[in-house]
């Protein structure tokens, strides 16, 4: 059986006033005098990137920053939908295939204008470290395959803003912790568990690495879970 957990359009469109303040050394305090905008309309726009700002408000800013509003703005021609599937999964199925199990995959979809492309990512899950992890100090790591040949995400992403690759990445990491989830309430880590020795027990750091087609690293980050809290 497969479920769909996650599904949504992202429309990668966000300000750039915290780094404009930023590189000018400027407070909110100051862009509040200077323009007249209130400290809760510029608290929020620097807080969140996303927030929909409207055209006199931009064009004080952008008159008081002096940058025109391609520069206030970052912006990926890219309309994405991310949709993680999960499947039921068998017991033990990390200790099948020389310590490797499949385990839900997530589809990218990004849409612009009339071009629409799709990359579905893989998770899979070793017990062991292998040549593209840094080091063997994780107690699981996760890979993500791209099987369908398309490397087309690879350049979209390499193009974007620091901004937007920690975005997207973002989803990733969501949808590996989901997916590490489904895996322990499948009862896949109790066996990994009751053979460490004493060395693992409710809570243990996982590495996710994705890499290109050229084995360039898109993504290469960890995090801890705990299975009586979840991931943190």
């Amino acid at each position: 059986m497969v479920k769909s957990l996650l599904k949504e359009g992202d429309y990668l469109l966000a300000n750039r006033l915290k780094i404009l303040l930023a590189e000018r050394d400027l407070s909110i305090k100051d862009v509040m005098v200077a323009t007249g905008l209130s400290r809760n309309s510029l608290s929020n726009m620097v807080n969140n990137p996303f927030a929909n700002i409207s055209t006199e408000n931009v064009d004080k800013l952008c008159n008081y920053l002096e940058v025109k509003p391609s520069k206030f703005y970052d912006y990926v021609p890219w309309i994405f939908h991310f949709t993680l599937h999960l499947g039921t999964m068998k017991v033990d199925d990390l200790y099948q295939k020389k310590g490797e199990a499949k385990s839900g995959e997530l589809e990218i979809a990004y849409i612009s204008g009339h071009v629409q492309r799709k990359t579905v990512l893989n998770f899979v899950t070793h017990i062991k470290a292998d040549y593209s992890d840094p080091v063997d100090e994780y107690d699981l790591y996760m890979h993500l395959n791209n099987f369908d040949g398309d490397d087309s995400f690879t350049e979209i992403f390499q193009s974007m803003s620091p901004f937007f690759k920690h975005y997207i990445q973002q989803k990733i990491v969501d949808a590996a912790k989901k997916v590490i989830a489904l895996k322990d309430e499948n009862h896949e880590f109790d066996k990994l568990i009751s053979e460490s020795n004493g060395k693992l027990n409710n809570e243990f750091e996982i590495s996710v690495t994705y890499l290109s087609e050229k084995d360039e690293p898109l993504l290469q980050t960890s995090f801890v879970y705990n299975r009586k809290n979840k991931a943190k």
